[in-house]
């Protein structure tokens, strides 16, 4: 893949991102079977968020920048991510994996304002889901596995020059906010959050696009706003 295709998807640091919230969601049209190449472009002005450690006053050794780019189609919200990686790995093996305890992780966290429930669903670099139910913030440890593999659609690249990984990932609306027939303009409550794990490391280093006071995910409090145009 061309290098400047790898900047367009993932802009070097540091990046004018959005602030991660008050975000609006344009309606895009295209193949979810682009590949690298074709979603690079498909999300090339989309808004973008970066991922950052805010509960640190400087990042942490170890710290690879991420950013994460959003359109809406087809009912769903369409995630763009790219991140920076010095050792790509997980070790999950099939749906529903403990995939936060085995290496690499992207997540994304997706709640209606007007449900208690939220979404967690994770994707390793290769293509592994954990896919979660939390009925309720403040209720994490009672989250519940979505078991349908087609509940969500990912996909995963790791380029062949290395040192990056890209997931591409289409969240239905209905899994959020319960009703298949969300449509005109409505908002989300979203957070965007990374396990970078080196093998030899004690410790993954962790990151997110909210401005958590400490490295916990699950403050929703904190989560930003998307607005979404599903016209």
């Amino acid at each position: 893949m061309p290098s400047d295709t790898l900047e367009t998807a993932l802009p070097p640091t540091p990046h004018p991102a959005a602030p991660a919230s008050g975000l609006h969601v344009p309606r895009v049209r295209f193949s979810r079977n682009s590949g690298l190449d074709g979603l690079a472009r498909v999300f090339h002005d989309s808004p973008a968020v970066a991922l950052r450690q805010h509960w640190l006053n400087e990042p942490q050794e170890g710290f690879r920048p991420a950013i994460v780019k959003l359109c809406w189609r087809a009912r769903s919200l369409c995630i763009f991510a790219g991140m920076e990686d010095d050792d790509i790995f997980n070790d999950a093996q099939k749906l529903n994996d403990r995939t936060f305890l085995l290496g690499d992780v992207f997540e994304v966290f997706l709640k209606s304002p007007h449900e208690e429930h939220y979404v967690e669903i994770h994707v390793t670099p290769n293509n592994q889901r954990l896919q979660l139910r939390i009925p309720r913030p403040g209720e994490a440890r009672a989250a519940q596995a979505i078991s349908d593999p087609a509940a969500v659609f990912s996909r995963a690249w790791i380029p062949r020059e290395g040192g990056r990984w890209f997931v591409y990932l289409e969240i239905p609306a209905h899994l959020v906010t319960g009703t298949s027939s969300a449509g005109g303009t409505f908002d989300l409550q979203f957070s965007f959050a990374r396990y970078d794990y080196t093998r030899g490391k004690e410790s993954p280093v962790l990151s997110s696009s909210s401005p958590h006071p400490y490295a916990s995910f699950h403050l929703v409090e904190n989560w930003g706003i998307l607005r979404v145009d599903a016209l």
